[in-house]
């Protein structure tokens, strides 16, 4: 990452430089032009591991190493407010540790818990007690009287018998057939002499 950074720091340099110095030369964007209108250098050898210009222009390379000392100051800055805030949360847990050793020897320690007691003898078994009297039976109760018989009803008397109804008349005789008028002709013809001859 550092490597990288330089390197774009470096190509920025670069293009100001084309535009400032060597406005004569023109050079890509990762090269330098250099003061004295030598050829075109690469970005990365623009400055030794010192800081010293290799083209004979030290104001840029002044510049890159004001850039890298305010970036020093400022990581030790940042290193020592970490380091002070470190300090302070060590006071702060030391405070709360103290504090809490002082409650705790406020407060006395609790005593052992005491043994048992041994167990009580067993006590003696009571009496028993006496039975209860029994019951006495109840005495049965007497009979009770017979009831009277009840009474027969008396028979009722008969009825009188009804009168015989009246016979109807006769009815009248049909008339006789003429036949049965001739048999009977005949019969008493039989009967009586005188009309035998006649009914020959």
């Amino acid at each position: 990452m550092k490597h990288a950074m330089q390197h774009f720091e470096m190509r920025l340099l670069l293009h100001r430089l084309t535009h400032h110095i060597g406005r004569e030369v023109t050079c890509r964007g990762d090269q330098f032009a250099c003061a004295n209108q030598q050829q075109c250098i690469p970005a990365f050898q623009r400055c030794d591991e010192r800081g010293q210009c290799r083209d004979g222009s030290d104001e840029q390379c002044k510049r890159k190493k004001e850039k890298k000392e305010k970036e020093k100051k400022k990581k030790r800055k940042k290193r020592k407010r970490k380091e002070k805030e470190k300090k302070k949360k060590r006071k702060k847990r030391k405070r709360k540790v103290k504090e809490k050793k002082e409650k705790k020897e406020k407060k006395g320690k609790k005593g052992k818990k005491g043994k048992r007691g041994k167990k009580g003898k067993k006590g003696k078994k009571g009496k028993k007690g006496k039975k209860g009297k029994k019951e006495e039976k109840g005495k049965k109760g007497k009979k009770g009287k017979k009831g009277k018989k009840e009474e027969k009803g008396k028979k009722g008397k008969k009825g009188k018998k009804g009168k015989k109804g009246k016979k109807g008349k006769k009815g009248k005789k049909g008339k006789r057939g003429k036949k049965e008028r001739k048999k009977e002709r005949k019969k008493n013809c039989t009967k009586n002499p005188v009309y035998k001859n006649i009914t020959k």
